[in-house]
């Protein structure tokens, strides 16, 4: 196998957060720490996306797709994005398909899923607990319901014996449908021309979130859960320390917009909220500035 250590965010994506040295700046969030490092250092794991096969051997067909995703994004960030020119449809179609991507690639989002797959095996246990009365019970229940597809719990089991290959595999299944919504949702570009100010990145860059929601419900509810295609709902993805791709429903216009430094506060706060483990930036400066405002946020 020749791709071992594989970047579960993009290499090129990363070297638009770089010093004039060509160096990150990470926060380790648990420990308060800042050191810098390569991109190429940073945010990798070892065979991540590759789908295991039947016969002992591995496939780096995902890997694939998504190093070509990367390339064109990147020629358009640099021919076009960065110098705030517009752009073409196609264009457009390709940035969505990175945008999508960067939703479902993180070891964040496998977190997630893991953590999901661990819900629903408890719940079989439960079933597998009870009596037959019970069963018989909550069968009658199930009756009134016709799903359009169930699966036996032993096959559900048999997919969560290979969470990384179900993950991979799912990033490329899922890219289509939600690229096309995010094609269709009104999108800003937002600019810093301030030297001193810049945009964060994170382990977890692509902020999916409903702020009515979370007024209402809480932060972390599943009644805020957010979705693509609720009315309400924002996308937020650092592209640059300089330029923020900000999405939704209701942006009356679609333009390169340079932002004041608040609101550039608030959306590295967002940014940090959502990481998980690392905050990415291209100065030290910046990263204990805005973790010392969402520590007072949390206050």
């Amino acid at each position: 196998m020749k791709k071992k250590k594989l970047h579960t965010i993009p290499r090129p994506y990363l070297d638009n957060f770089t010093d004039q040295n060509g160096n990150l700046h990470i926060l380790e969030l648990s420990k308060k720490r800042i050191f810098k490092t390569k991109p190429k250092n940073i945010l990798t794991g070892n065979y991540f996306y590759i789908i295991k096969l039947s016969d002992g051997g591995g496939s780096f067909v995902i890997e694939d797709t998504l190093e070509n995703i990367e390339s064109t994004y990147s020629s358009i960030f640099q021919n076009k994005i960065r110098k705030k020119q517009p752009l073409e449809r196609e264009e457009r179609g390709r940035v969505s398909i990175f945008v999508a991507a960067m939703l479902f690639r993180t070891k964040a989002f496998r977190s997630k899923i893991e953590s999901y797959f661990q819900e629903i095996d408890e719940f079989i246990k439960k079933l597998e607990s009870m009596s037959e009365e019970e069963k018989e019970n909550l069968a009658s229940i199930s009756q009134l319901v016709e799903p359009e597809r169930t699966i036996t719990s032993e096959e559900f089991r048999k997919i969560t014996k290979d969470i990384p290959t179900f993950h991979s595999s799912s990033i490329i299944a899922m890219l289509p449908e939600v690229s096309n919504i995010i094609f269709n949702m009104k999108w800003n570009f937002l600019t810093t021309e301030e030297t001193d100010n810049f945009f964060l990145t994170s382990d977890n860059p692509c902020v999916l979130i409903n702020v009515p929601a979370i007024k209402k419900y809480g932060f972390g509810t599943f009644g805020s859960s957010p979705g693509l295609c609720q009315e309400d709902v924002n996308l937020s993805l650092p592209l640059s320390s300089h330029i923020l791709l900000f999405v939704n429903w209701k942006l009356q216009k679609e333009k390169y917009m340079i932002i004041a430094s608040k609101m550039i506060d608030q959306l590295n706060i967002r940014t940090m909220m959502f990481a998980k483990k690392i905050a990415v930036a291209c100065n030290d400066k910046k990263l204990k500035e805005v973790l010392n405002k969402l520590a007072e946020l949390k206050k």
